[in-house]
């Protein structure tokens, strides 16, 4: 998939009926792969969902495109003798032009696969690229909690009980800021508590956040727009394979 630039409509603007009744119908039968077993168009099809332009109909009609083309791919999952539940975060600041709000997003994988993830805009605004990160880290803090009990009561698919589920997250100063306590610290006394969240469950031994390279983020092709090479090795992070040829 290329990479294109959209903005939300001008002010003022208003879509016509048709318009409105195609991208709608078009947008709402996308959500379902988008949401369910096809990640790598979670981030284009979450975005500017009101007022739509004649240039978000077309970038529509690219995504329905590629999904034909790629019809073959589905998650792969790998059998193994160790099941662990591992995330990935990452977060584009203010990567939204009209309320220069991040995008935050998260994948769960489990036997080399994709089990859950999520790409968005986050509620508020954030001052820096490192306060983006740590807000993401909450909301897929709590992802963790939620897929690693669901394991447990299905399947008892679970990490060993003394370990805690591992994060992993390319921005080291978000890592730093889940470790020192809140109140000594005076860089974060302005995000409200609920974004704290993260710094619990690490210290309740729930999940551990761990540095890795941006090279291996699988997160990364939920936040942004990539070229075509970065998109295939976002496409081979989270187990989308092509099964006609594999």
């Amino acid at each position: 998939m290329g990479t294109i630039k959209l903005t939300a409509a001008p002010e003022g603007y208003e879509a016509s009926k048709n318009l409105i009744q195609s991208y709608q119908s078009m947008i709402g039968g996308l959500m379902w792969p988008a949401t369910q077993s096809r990640p790598d168009i979670a981030f284009p099809v979450g975005r500017y969902l009101c007022k739509p332009t004649e240039d978000h109909f077309q970038a529509a009609k690219r995504i329905l495109c590629y999904l034909k083309g790629t019809h073959s791919y589905s998650i792969c999952f790998t059998s193994s003798d160790s099941l662990s539940l591992t995330g990935y975060v990452d977060a584009s600041h203010a990567d939204d032009v009209d309320m220069r709000r991040s995008t935050g997003s998260y994948v769960f994988m489990l036997a080399g696969g994709a089990i859950s993830y999520k790409s968005g805009r986050q509620l508020i605004v954030t001052l820096s690229s490192t306060e983006a990160e740590y807000v993401a880290l909450t909301l897929a803090a709590k992802e963790a909690i939620a897929v690693n009990r669901l394991l447990k009561e299905l399947h008892n698919l679970h990490l060993p009980k003394d370990g805690p589920v591992k994060i992993f997250e390319d921005n080291q100063p978000a890592i730093d800021l889940t470790k020192r306590p809140a109140s000594s610290d005076g860089r974060t006394k302005h995000i409200e508590l609920r974004w704290h969240y993260i710094r619990q469950e690490i210290n309740r031994g729930n999940v551990k956040v761990t540095w890795i390279g941006t090279n291996n983020q699988a997160a990364d092709g939920l936040t942004k727009a990539l070229d075509h090479i970065k998109f295939k090795q976002f496409r081979n992070l989270i187990g989308l394979v092509d099964f006609l040829q594999s």
